[in-house]
C-alpha cells in the first residue's frame, strides 16, 4: 500500500483561480509515488474546476462543506480520518502554521509551506502593530547588514558553562 500525501489546496497549490506552478510542479514530482490527497474549503465543484485547469492529479479530493469546524479544525480532522483507516502518511503541506504544528504532533511528517507575506496577520506579535515608517528602516537596516557580509558575532558556550563572544572578521 502507498504512503499517503494530504496537500491543502488553497494557497499550497493554487492562489484563487491561479497555480501556483512551482508548487503544482513540485506536488507532482513528489506525488508519484504518494496517495495524493487534497483538501479544500472550497465547494466541491469549484475546487474540482480549479484542479482540473491545472492539471492537478489527486486520488481522494476532500471539502470542508457545510463542516462547522474552523478551516484549521477541519484540516486537522481530516488527517485523524486518514490515519483511522490504517494510511501511512508520508507528508502533509499546508500554509497554516497552526494546523502544520497540531499535524506535525499527531506524528506526522509536516511541510510548512511559507509564502513571502502572504498571510502577515499570523506572524506573532507581542505588542502593538508597528508604524510603517519603523518598518521601511527595518527592511533597510536589513539590506545594509546582508550587503556588509562581515561583521557577524558568534556567541560560543564552553564547557564549563562560560560565555565568549566574538566576531567572524576576529578569526
Amino acid at each position: 500500500m502507498p504512503e499517503t500525501m494530504i496537500v491543502a489546496l488553497e494557497d499550497v497549490l493554487v492562489q484563487g483561480d491561479r497555480a501556483l506552478d512551482r508548487h503544482v510542479a513540485m506536488y507532482t514530482a513528489l506525488g508519484t509515488g504518494f496517495r495524493a490527497v487534497v483538501l479544500s474549503c472550497l465547494n466541491r465543484e469549484e475546487g474540482q474546476r480549479i484542479m482540473r485547469l491545472a492539471k492537478i492529479r489527486y486520488d481522494i479530493f476532500l471539502t470542508k462543506d457545510d463542516s462547522i469546524l474552523t478551516d484549521s479544525a477541519w484540516k486537522v480532522s481530516a488527517v485523524r480520518e486518514c490515519l483511522s483507516v490504517g494510511w501511512y502518511i508520508g507528508f502533509y503541506w499546508d500554509v497554516d502554521p497552526v494546523t502544520v504544528r497540531e499535524v506535525y504532533s499527531m506524528g506526522v511528517s509536516s511541510l510548512l509551506l511559507s509564502h513571502h507575506m502572504l498571510r502577515p496577520a499570523w506572524l506573532p506579535s507581542n505588542g502593538p502593530p508597528r508604524a510603517w515608517e519603523e518598518l521601511v528602516e527595518f527592511q533597510e537596516a536589513q539590506r545594509e547588514r546582508s550587503s556588509q557580509g562581515g561583521a557577524r558575532d558568534v556567541h560560543e558556550v564552553g564547557s564549563d558553562g562560560s560565555r565568549r563572544r566574538w566576531s567572524l572578521n576576529d578569526a
